[in-house]
């Protein structure tokens, strides 16, 4: 005995995307919680700011939750209309996490051109986790302590944020620059100084294979204590 299963819809003149879409279980808040999940753990992997992930999983939250579908079923003129009518200020945060989402996640590259209208800067932030990825691992491999990998970590994340180019651009005249700078602005210490130029010389050496003249990037002369005996 053969037994036959058939789908009735309302207009039997759909297509079969439609039909799809008519199967598709609804992006339930459960679901939604759950990619929100997902996009939090992917944007941790990136070395930019608590603050800045913060604002863009805030913006993300939103953009989700104004829709009733999957976000990866939405088309790029929904995205951008989305775009459009948010607050002129929470534009570029949320262009920010559109691109990470789309681009870096989903592989949409044809996006990139929508999301760059509102903020240029992000793409570097994003290619830098492979960058300190791999110099956190040359560390380890050389057997540098977990607290010296820790500081210069931070220090190299601060210093491609601050230039905030392609890292191969980045000269030992920059570096020159913005030690002065901080010694300017933020009065750093002569540790802190030879911190910054032993993490970037690394850097240089064992990831971007980079030969520089350090002669023009000396370090700094320690201070030295002097101790005082008072006479009674």
């Amino acid at each position: 005995m053969k037994i036959k299963i058939c789908f009735f819809f309302n207009d039997k003149r759909i297509g079969h995307k439609d039909r799809r879409k008519k199967l598709r279980s609804p992006f339930s808040d459960r679901r939604k919680r759950k990619f929100i999940d997902v996009f939090s753990f992917e944007l941790n992997k990136l070395f930019i700011f608590d603050n800045t992930k913060n604002l863009i999983i805030d913006e993300i939250k939103i953009f989700v939750n104004s829709f009733k579908d999957n976000p990866r079923c939405l088309n790029i003129s929904q995205i951008e209309q989305y775009l459009i009518n948010r607050q002129k200020d929470k534009q570029p945060i949320l262009a920010a996490g559109l691109y990470f989402l789309y681009v870096h996640l989903y592989g949409f590259n044809e996006y990139d051109v929508v999301f760059f209208k509102y903020i240029t800067d992000i793409k570097n932030k994003i290619e830098y986790a492979n960058y300190i990825n791999d110099f956190i691992a040359q560390l380890q491999l050389k057997n540098y302590s977990n607290e010296t990998i820790k500081l210069y970590k931070n220090t190299l994340i601060s210093i491609l944020n601050y230039f905030n180019k392609q890292p191969e651009l980045i000269t030992v005249n920059n570096i020159r620059d913005y030690i002065i700078y901080l010694k300017d602005n933020k009065d750093i210490s002569a540790s802190f100084q030879a911190q910054i130029i032993s993490a970037f010389k690394f850097f240089c050496l064992h990831i971007l294979n980079k030969k520089i003249d350090f002669n023009k990037l000396p370090y700094p002369k320690k201070t030295e204590k002097i101790t005082c005996c008072i006479e009674r």
